[in-house]
């Protein structure tokens, strides 16, 4: 996310996006196989749930704090 702060143009972008989405994607399959073991059978899908929603919750957050702060200063909003 950092690189994706910082990329200084468009091409950049995209590659700290699909760089994200890479490792977002590699993360999410050893915490599926933790909590199998850490929960009873009855209550895995919810915790697995409650685990991967952790993660958009932040795009949530940035995408209603965004128009915020563009309005604030365009040019470095």
């Amino acid at each position: 996310m950092v690189l994706l702060g910082v990329s200084p143009n468009y091409a950049v972008a995209v590659m700290a996006m699909a760089l994200m989405g890479l490792t977002s994607g590699a993360g999410i399959t050893p915490m599926m196989g933790l909590l199998a073991g850490w929960f009873p059978v009855r209550t895995r899908g919810l915790a697995a749930g409650f685990a991967s929603a952790g993660g958009s919750t932040a795009f949530i957050l940035s995408g209603a704090i965004a128009p915020f702060l563009t309005a604030r200063s365009i040019e470095n909003g």
